[in-house]
């Protein structure tokens, strides 16, 4: 289950903690990057699973987390942030629970559920599943609206992110990296719940 809402600098997550740190079937005009990204700097807030996260990242083996039992959560914003060894990718989440994840590099990117193919030009492709997601009828928050996928304008690794739809408790975005699957990694922190992935510059 995927419930979007990107949004861009001005919004980033400012009153609940300074952040350093989406395709149905019809897309959006994309994003330029002025209003697609904002500089994260170092996320503030309780780590729950990740601690070292100012170091670079050295796997880029699949990474998996399990989402609590009462997880009914909602993506809110999504942060972009260019830092000297890597770019942070940070998706702030509303709503109960601990958010899973599953994040790995994938040959494609295939919007879950629809069969979608997404296209995104690409030396390689992250895929970032969330779970312990709600469909939008669940959890009473808006579904996302907004332009995607979202451009990447900066000299950063990331170039570009698409962020689906809410599919069977989990929400599958794709990450565009402009290098053959460098390492990285993820965290999850609370206040506000966020999943931050890291990847090598």
């Amino acid at each position: 289950m995927r419930n979007t809402r990107i949004v861009a600098a001005a919004l980033a997550i400012g009153a609940a903690a300074a952040l350093t740190g989406c395709d149905s079937g019809s897309s959006s005009p994309e994003a330029t990057a002025s209003t697609a990204i904002t500089e994260a700097a170092a996320p503030s807030g309780n780590a729950i699973d990740g601690d070292d996260m100012e170091s670079t990242p050295t796997s880029n083996a699949q990474q998996r987390g399990d989402a609590s039992t009462d997880a009914a959560l909602s993506l809110d914003v999504v942060n972009f942030g260019h830092h000297e060894n890597y770019d942070r990718v940070v998706f702030v989440l509303t709503g109960p629970g601990t958010p899973g994840y599953q994040v790995e590099y994938v040959e494609e990117a295939i919007q879950d559920g629809s069969g979608k193919h997404i296209d995104m030009a690409a030396k390689s492709i992250m895929q970032v599943r969330i779970t312990g997601v709600a469909y939008p009828f669940e959890s009473g928050a808006a579904p996302y609206d907004g332009a995607n996928p979202l451009l990447n304008a900066s000299s950063g690794v990331v170039t570009e992110l698409y962020v689906g739809q809410p599919y069977e408790g989990a929400l599958d975005s794709f990450l565009a990296v402009d290098a053959e699957r460098p390492p990285f990694r993820v965290s999850v922190l609370s206040g506000p719940t966020r999943v931050v992935v890291d990847v090598a510059s």
